[in-house]
């Protein structure tokens, strides 16, 4: 990803700003808006950015698998109701590589 390091004032200016910003070219044309992050956005950023550069212990679930994970997930809900115990029982079966 590209990206853009402000200056101290204008840095200043998007933090107070409390609201998005536009952001103009020097000729004055909008080329687009910039909208601050709040405390908990930039908690999530800084966790992504460590996960990506750290080993984890858990191999990374692919997004198919997932899917079907919250599709057994909501079918169960449906029929019976899920409860903590169900969830952790597929989550645990998943983990052992068998089907939810």
């Amino acid at each position: 990803m590209l990206h853009i390091t402000l200056t101290e004032e204008q840095a200043l200016t998007v933090k107070k700003a409390g609201e998005s910003v536009e952001v103009h070219d020097p000729n004055g044309q909008i080329v687009g808006f910039l909208q601050p992050l709040d405390e908990h956005e930039v908690e999530a950023v800084l966790r992504m950015r460590q996960r990506r550069v750290s080993p984890s212990s858990e191999p990374a679930i692919p997004s198919a698998r997932v899917r079907t994970m919250l599709s057994k997930f909501e079918e169960i809900d449906r029929r019976e109701g899920m409860t903590q115990e169900k969830a952790e029982e597929i989550l645990a079966r998943i983990r052992r590589g068998e089907e939810p």
